[in-house]
């Protein structure tokens, strides 16, 4: 994690993954970086058996260049974590975001596991406008020729048996780095992985591509609107069921209000309606000045052309 300011969502993904599971069943590791130190001090006092890495050492330990974005830096991070720092082993490695991941169910327990395990979003490259441009800016016209009707594979939650780990983050890192320096975004992991696993991992016999919607992760940014949003989510037993199926994870909750709310009620914390930045307020009223101003120009015109 890099940057937040506040610790409810953190907090929500912690205290969820404490309710499934036992502490002796698993290891929390936060890997993190420009966090307030009382977000830090707060997740300490109240969890004091997580492990908390601060990976700003990391730069000058590992040679990382210091104006790589948070989005291609923080598998690099990961990368020299498990190959250079982390001693222990264990069974599953769940690489996950943190801001907006809900467990609500035991996913390391469940059948149809592979060794490596990618969870699909909804729609293809082609179908998905901010996915296909982040893919035109790394890749040539006769490669999303190709992957438009493939499946975007979400980097946001991957399982990977411990083992396994290390020759599925040699290949990705390999790839990402020879394409970051190309790239002309700063978010272009999710790209490169979807390569990765449509033209590297697919020869893998022990990768497995789950497609949506499953029993296993969901991914929830995908279609675009709240309303089908809404339409696809229903509530039982302090569960969030999405078309019909209960899954052990919930990524990207914090697209939809009622789902926020829903889980933050789940463990006494309080949501705050995301105010807009400054920026971006400035910039809607610059476009609802220029509509108005065209909208007057245009009566104007029509006012003129009634009278003659």
């Amino acid at each position: 994690m890099s940057g937040y300011k506040t610790s409810d969502n953190i907090l929500a993904f912690i205290k969820s993954a404490k309710r499934t599971y036992e502490p002796k069943d698993i290891d929390l590791i936060i890997l993190y970086k420009d966090i307030s130190p009382t977000v830090i001090e707060d997740i300490k006092k109240t969890y004091p058996e997580l492990i908390l890495e601060d990976y700003s050492s990391y730069y000058e330990r590992f040679k990382i260049e210091n104006n790589l974005s948070v989005y291609h830096v923080k598998y690099i991070i990961i990368h020299f974590f498990f190959k250079e720092i982390l001693k222990e082993k264990y069974n599953f490695i769940l690489l996950s975001d943190i801001n907006d991941v809900y467990f609500q169910d035991d996913i390391f327990s469940k059948r149809g596991l592979n060794e490596i395990n990618f969870f699909a979003e909804p729609l293809n490259l082609g179908q998905s406008k901010i996915n296909l441009n982040k893919y035109k800016s790394c890749y040539s016209r006769d490669v999303i020729q190709i992957d438009k009707h493939k499946k975007v594979i979400n980097n946001g939650v991957i399982l990977v048996k411990h083992e396994s780990l290390l020759s599925y983050l040699d290949l990705y890192m390999k790839e990402l780095l020879t394409k970051i320096a190309i790239c002309k975004t700063s978010n272009a992991d999710q790209a490169i992985l979807t390569y990765c696993v449509h033209h590297y991992f697919n020869t893998w016999n022990n990768v497995t591509v789950h497609n949506s919607p499953n029993k296993l992760c969901v991914h929830l940014a995908q279609p675009h609107g709240l309303g089908i949003l809404n339409e696809s989510t229903s509530f039982t037993d302090n569960k969030i069921n999405y078309l019909g199926l209960t899954p052990c994870i919930i990524h990207q909750y914090n697209r939809s209000e009622s789902l926020t709310k829903f889980i933050f009620n789940q463990f006494g914390l309080t949501y705050k309606k995301p105010k807009l930045s400054e920026e971006f307020s400035n910039k809607l009223k610059r476009i609802f000045l220029r509509l108005r101003t065209e909208i007057i120009a245009i009566s104007k015109n029509l006012s003129k052309s009634h009278k003659q």
